[in-house]
């Protein structure tokens, strides 16, 4: 058992609006606890709440999130050459559609990257219906409108906003950027004594996370499908439950087109690699990282890596194709030479360069960040994938790999 304390940095205390609603949150959580069955409820459940509990979560209350001014950066944050790499591959593909394709985007943050791809597609004369954001965060959806309300009134008559995914008929391109590593994840203990799931128990000095061997029916199926390696002593990890029912849902909705799943993340054998024994799961709170996802609840970011394995094969047991997985680097490089947005160095900005660094570099994200595309009744062009596809190494194992990130 581990009781949550707060980290001691000044620079991180809580502002007085955050204490106040950082209390209620833990009312919130602490009643669900003593509600539930076993005086205890899954770690996702937690997350869950103190990322999203209405008004007082972290995504659905705080005001400044991604920035200088919140707590972590995101791709189209440094600058617009991501958002311009995707709207290449976009258009590259999109002319297979046979009317101009609508575009979705989950969780938009602050609208940067719709901008950014909406203005690079109407550089290039590609014509798409609407831009649909689905967005649960009514303060993220605040900050979106702000920022289209500075955008041209052409880019403005594109957008509109969803709460939920259509049911069905969806015909066009998904974009899922640095999404899924915020979807609420399960915890797991392996020893040599079995598997023990994590919950979150009420002490008397606030909330604590145990390890029980009581484990739920969604856990048992998303651990069944892992082939965890021989480890010398305990592993602590995570298991994508809700991602992978997520990814269900949006593949039963999917006439035709594609998903294109930006984010942290590895194959399921560098995941669960047994020199990775702790995990991934990390806080962010005004720059810094964090390991106490218990600490300053609703007040920071809570969030895991990726399992692109996992998503891989939720989205082929839907009936979608995994027609490309790649890092970071090699797609905008793929994308970026074939665009002619990389052709000579000299017509370059020293933005632009930067971008590029810290987009293509594997010490910067270049490596550990990863792209993948999935399509349904629709064959994609491979642009992005031509350089280094790694899809075979979603279903590989490879006991010669040793952790690097």
């Amino acid at each position: 058992m581990r009781i949550a304390i707060p980290d001691p940095n000044p620079e991180l205390a809580l502002t007085s609006e955050e204490q106040i609603r950082s209390r209620l949150l833990e009312g919130i959580i602490r009643k669900q606890i003593r509600d539930s069955q076993h005086n205890a409820i899954a770690f996702s459940s937690y997350m869950n709440l103190a990322l999203y509990a209405p008004h007082h979560g972290y995504y659905t209350a705080k005001q400044n999130v991604v920035g200088a001014a919140g707590d972590f950066v995101t791709a189209p944050e440094l600058g617009d050459v991501f958002g311009r790499i995707l709207a290449r591959k976009i258009a590259h593909g999109g002319s297979d559609f046979s009317d101009p394709p609508t575009l979705y985007e989950f969780g938009a943050g602050n609208g940067t990257l719709a901008i950014q791809i909406l203005m690079e597609l109407d550089r290039v004369g590609f014509k798409t219906a609407n831009y649909e954001i689905i967005e649960v965060s009514p303060a993220f959806e605040r900050n979106q409108r702000n920022s289209f309300s500075r955008a041209s009134r052409h880019i403005q008559d594109k957008v509109r906003w969803r709460a939920r995914l259509p049911e069905s008929g969806m015909a066009g391109v998904v974009i899922v950027n640095e999404v899924v590593d915020a979807m609420p994840v399960e915890l797991f203990m392996k020893t040599s004594d079995g598997t023990r799931q994590g919950y979150v128990v009420e002490t008397g000095d606030g909330l604590a996370l145990q390890y029980q061997s009581r484990i739920q029916p969604d856990f048992q199926r998303s651990y069944d499908a892992l082939d965890l390696p021989e480890s010398d002593g305990p592993v602590n990890s995570e298991l994508h439950c809700r991602a992978e029912a997520w990814l269900r849902t949006l593949a039963d909705s999917i006439a035709t087109g594609s998903i294109l799943i930006a984010d942290y993340g590895f194959p399921a054998h560098e995941y669960y690699h047994h020199d990775r024994k702790q995990g991934t799961l990390v806080c962010h709170r005004r720059h810094r990282m964090l390991h106490d996802p218990l600490a300053y609840i609703g007040c920071q970011d809570i969030t895991a890596h990726v399992n692109f394995s996992g998503l891989a094969g939720v989205a082929t047991a839907a009936g979608m194709e995994v027609s490309g997985f790649t890092n970071l680097g090699s797609f905008v490089v793929d994308v970026g030479t074939s665009a002619g947005l990389m052709d000579d160095s000299a017509k370059i900005s020293r933005s632009h360069s930067h971008q590029f660094h810290q987009l293509c570099h594997p010490h910067e994200m270049g490596e550990i960040f990863k792209v993948m595309e999935l399509t349904k009744n629709f064959e994609s062009t491979g642009l992005g994938f031509n350089l280094s596809d790694r899809t075979h190494r979603l279903h590989a194992s490879d006991p010669t790999f040793e952790v690097s990130a």
